[in-house]
């Protein structure tokens, strides 16, 4: 027999032979003796052969041509002399002591990467939320649009049904209260879908008078939600697909246009859909409410709504008291769904209902494919006010309700947050470049316009001073000492107050405000862009001092807290001037 090994030819001469009776001289018979290795040298192996069986020899052949195979293969030499010392066992010692070097340096690594983060700045730990992406087919990377496998087709169409995929359910509801209290809506409304295993379905804010610079009627045009918040991060967050309206259908023609909208979305005329939905409105206003709540929206999407209330047992014992998450949810179920079927029947309590109201029951009935709303901001998920459970100091929990579940991973849209940190260089007077880090600041937003009307017979002078608020800076400051062990030395300040008396103290105080008018924001951006701008910059701080019952202070001291681990207080309102939160 003949084998080729690594280290050359060899030859076997043997009639029979047994594995136990090799005697084999592994450098050949003419080689005067072992060769020497670096492990050490390898004696050969040396056995008496067996009387009736001839002893096998392997040698090494002086011909450079390979020679014919006459038994079965031996065992192939060892390529390295690491593989075999010469005790003749296996080794993985040098192997071993390779990967504890390695690992080594990935633990030094991995050391020094932890003890370099700055821990001031590390953001508070936020559970991931609930997924249903393995329901709707996603993959766990980010989707390219958040709308990514809820629709049959792209582009708008005549009608808003015709995009929308026959084996989904869908759930929408429309905006009317201003942008802050209407962003909260949103979150409403996803959250809900998340209950009902719907897919939502989300129109463009409407324009509101009292909160946009220079606005008038529709003329600073409607916005849509991801041009405001980052939309495909927060479907993928959340693991809940979204649809904005303007995927489905084009608003009516001669009709103001969503702001920033490319037109050539545009695939076919609108035509008028009809569709039903449930109006919590009709429910929980007083006695004096005949109509659903108003909204812009249905009328420039051509859609002609027939409402229904919900079902007067559903609301609690007062009027404009919030109505249940749970018992919208269970009413907004896809069907088969006994509940609502039972209350869409003619003999029941929403008969009655409707004849107190002196209005008629809708025709068609609440849609089952697209389960609609006219208004879902009384809403809430323990029953209490509405601004209360968004502080997330209530018996649901810090995390509970719509904005646990939505509202904290709508991060901004980068390009709008990028707009706004540009701002906050400039206002620091840092440098001013893309990327270029922002000095820490304590935010403060004072909301004084609308709410002199609170004050006793008329008289704003009951307002809160600046000396109010610079006692409850010092409060947050040393609560950011304490925890973070430093507090910020700048300040932020938006507020609607015109009074140059006012603002002249605001500044002696040390308070940066941000000029929109030297900025031009208007006249770039558009009439959105100022309340815009400061809500960005206000999320960006990480104190925050903001207005008792105000929205836009609510959300901002919810994203200062959750997002930049801050701390954030309410300056209370004087006696007598509405509710006041607990710090």
């Amino acid at each position: 027999m003949s084998s080729a090994t690594a280290g050359g030819l060899y030859t076997v001469d043997a009639a029979s032979t047994s594995m136990s009776n090799l005697h084999l001289h592994p450098y050949g018979a003419s080689s005067p003796g072992p060769r020497k290795y670096s492990g050490g040298e390898l004696e050969p192996l040396r056995r008496s052969p067996s009387p009736n069986i001839a002893p096998i020899t392997i040698t090494r052949p002086t011909s450079s041509m390979p020679l014919r195979r006459t038994t079965s293969p031996m065992p192939q030499r060892p390529a390295s002399p690491l593989d075999f010392p010469s005790s003749g066992r296996r080794s993985f010692r040098p192997r071993r002591r390779l990967l504890q070097l390695v690992a080594c340096i990935a633990l030094f690594c991995a050391l020094a990467v932890i003890l370099s983060v700055d821990q001031r700045h590390v953001q508070k730990y936020i559970p991931a939320a609930p997924t249903n992406l393995k329901f709707y087919g996603w993959q766990r990377k980010r989707p390219k649009t958040a709308s990514e496998g809820a629709l049959r087709m792209q582009g708008q169409k005549s009608s808003f049904r015709t995009n929308l995929r026959t084996d989904k359910k869908y759930i929408t509801a429309w905006y009317h209260a201003g942008w802050t209290n209407d962003v909260m809506m949103a979150f409403n409304l996803i959250h809900l879908a998340k209950m009902t295993g719907r897919i939502p379905i989300l129109p463009p804010f409407p324009p509101d008078n009292a909160h946009l610079v220079g606005g008038h009627g529709l003329s600073a045009g409607f916005i849509t939600f991801s041009q405001i918040f980052d939309l495909p991060r927060l479907a993928h967050e959340i693991g809940t697909p979204i649809v904005e309206m303007h995927e489905l259908k084009s608003m009516q023609p001669h009709t103001i246009r969503i702001f920033g909208v490319e037109e050539g979305l545009l695939e076919e005329p609108p035509e008028t859909d009809v569709i039903g939905c449930w109006s919590t409105w009709l429910t929980t206003c007083d006695d004096g409410c005949i109509h659903a709540r108003a909204a812009e929206e249905p009328g420039v999407y051509m859609l002609n709504v027939h409402y229904t209330p919900i079902p007067p047992s559903f609301r609690r014992a007062m009027p404009w008291e919030p109505i249940s998450f749970e018992n919208i949810s269970n009413i907004a179920q896809p069907q088969p769904n006994p509940l609502s079927q039972y209350y869409l029947q003619p003999s029941n309590e929403l008969k009655e209902f409707v004849k107190q109201k002196h209005i008629p029951m809708a025709d068609p009935k609440p849609d089952e494919h697209i389960a609609c709303f006219d208004f879902l901001y009384f809403i809430s998920e323990t029953g209490l006010e509405v601004h209360q459970e968004y502080t997330g100091r209530t018996s649901a929990g810090r995390w509970g309700g719509a904005w646990g579940s939505v509202g904290r991973y709508a991060r901004w849209n980068p390009d709008l947050e990028e707009i706004a940190k540009g701002y906050l260089r400039r206002a620091f007077k840092v440098t001013d470049r893309p990327g270029a880090s922002i000095p820490p600041f304590i935010g403060i937003h004072i909301r004084r316009g609308d709410f002199a009307k609170l004050c006793p017979h008329d008289r704003p002078e009951c307002l809160p001073t600046v000396a109010d608020h610079v006692e409850r800076i010092e409060l947050i400051k040393g609560n950011l000492t304490e925890r973070l062990g430093y507090a910020p030395e700048r300040y932020l300040m938006t507020t609607d107050e015109t009074d140059k008396g006012f603002l002249y103290e605001a500044v002696r105080a040390g308070w940066t405000l941000i000029d929109h008018e030297r900025e031009q924001t208007v006249d770039k951006y558009g009439m959105w862009y100022p309340t815009l701008l400061d809500s960005v910059m206000l999320s960006l701080s990480t104190g925050f001092l903001g207005t008792s019952t105000s929205t836009l202070s609510i959300m901002a001291r919810r994203r200062v807290e959750d997002w930049n681990n801050g701390f954030g207080l309410f300056q209370p309102h004087p006696a007598g001037m509405g509710p006041q939160f607990d710090d």
